[in-house]
């Protein structure tokens, strides 16, 4: 497998991981969440991280054979994903 598939994984996963937090993160009448806490931390932390490496990979590896609107978007979108997954893992972070 070539690295520079691996943003269009991370873009696969993320909607994966989005859904995964958007269904999990509901607040029961009992005050808990649908997943536990300590999951929905790690899949928030893991999907910011892996955003970053395909922004990284993207701007690295892709942009230094041709700058083209593909590229920009995959920069983008992953760059969303990383803001979303961040806010979210702060949001569920207990104070």
């Amino acid at each position: 497998m070539s690295i520079t598939k691996f943003p269009f994984i991370a873009l696969a996963l993320s909607i994966i991981f989005l859904v995964v937090l958007t269904l999990g993160g509901h607040v029961q009448a009992n005050g808990m969440t649908v997943l536990p806490l300590l999951t929905l931390l790690l899949v928030s932390e893991f999907g910011f991280i892996m955003n970053l490496i395909a922004v990284y990979i993207v701007i690295k590896h892709r942009c230094q054979q041709t700058i083209s609107a593909n590229n920009i978007a995959l920069i983008a979108i992953a760059l969303g994903f990383s803001v979303y997954f961040l806010t979210q893992g702060l949001s569920f972070w207990p104070r």
